[in-house]
């Protein structure tokens, strides 16, 4: 394992080795390391140059450094640090390490089951209702900002943009880096709630249910504002509920144009979920004694 850069937090005294670059953003890069303990930890590196890099960091830390729960990516370390030879400063978060991103284990493996969309979705309302019940609003639920650990264990990353909720009628000016996964009450009123974090998590799983975004980062951005506000992801999940049964009719809830239609609170998403996923269970498991009766009269008869 190669070492490509170093930082230090000189008041913990702990020196982190960069070895891979594993992403780059707006804000600045990620990289894979270890710490002086060689314990595996990921890298966010925010280059400061304007009060929005700043207030991106700050948000990031100041929203995220309380949680300690399964499905919330943890933050071990944060720190200011000056790049040697230019002297420029350099804004420091350090995190547990995952596999990998939704989005890129999507790219390798586009088969997701009805019972896996269940099971990951059950997972991120779990880490989403920790996250509202700080009074915090994520903002930015989209592939890349869930990471994979091992277990098939699923956790909410990235706080960079996320608010408080006593400052959630404030106006929004940008809500993500992929508009097209905007909610509709961003484009047609500038605000956002709890329920735009709901929105965000159904076009998840309805892009891990068909292998495919709804709406294509690709296209025009007037074109994407259009299908938004035409509702185009509902009407895709819709569509499905012949195929798909309850979850697909779950997925449409989740996307609904108008925040009095969707789900009113994470947790009543998540026990729909739950029960969906306790049928698929019961279903495959009758399936399979069938399988097994089937054997045992072909041979034992």
């Amino acid at each position: 394992m190669q070492v490509k850069h170093s930082l230090k937090n000189s008041d913990k005294q702990i020196t982190y080795y960069l070895t891979e670059e594993l992403g780059k953003g707006c804000f600045g890069q990620v990289w894979g390391g270890i710490d002086s303990n060689q314990i595996p930890v990921a890298i966010k590196i925010f280059h400061f140059t304007d009060d929005k890099n700043l207030k991106a960091w700050v948000n990031e830390i100041s929203n995220q450094i309380g949680f300690d729960h399964k499905n919330i990516v943890k933050i071990y370390d944060f720190f200011i640090d000056t790049e040697p030879y230019t002297s420029n400063t350099r804004l420091v978060i350090v995190m547990e390490k995952a596999l990998t991103s939704l989005d890129k284990y999507l790219q390798i493996n586009k088969n997701f089951s009805s019972i896996h969309v269940c099971w990951i979705g059950c997972q991120l309302c779990d880490g989403l209702f920790e996250i509202h019940n700080s009074t915090v609003i994520h903002r930015d639920l989209t592939l890349r900002n869930i990471l994979l650990f091992p277990g098939y264990h699923v956790k909410i990353a990235d706080f960079g943009i996320s608010q408080r909720k006593s400052d959630l009628y404030l106006p929004i000016v940008s809500n993500t880096g992929f508009p097209n996964a905007i909610p509709p009450e961003i484009l047609q009123q500038g605000y956002s709630d709890f329920q735009s974090d709901i929105y965000q998590l159904g076009l998840i799983l309805l892009t891990l249910l068909t292998g495919q975004e709804p709406i294509p980062q690709n296209l025009d951005r007037e074109i994407i504002n259009h299908l938004i506000n035409e509702g185009q992801p509902r009407k895709i999940a819709e569509s499905l509920i012949e195929k798909f049964g309850n979850l697909a009719y779950i997925i449409s809830c989740m996307l609904r144009r108008r925040l009095e239609w969707r789900y009113q609170s994470v947790l009543e998403l998540r026990e729909d979920l739950d029960k969906e996923l306790r049928n698929i269970q019961m279903i495959q498991m009758i399936q399979m004694n069938q399988i097994v009766k089937n054997f045992n009269q072909e041979f034992y008869q």
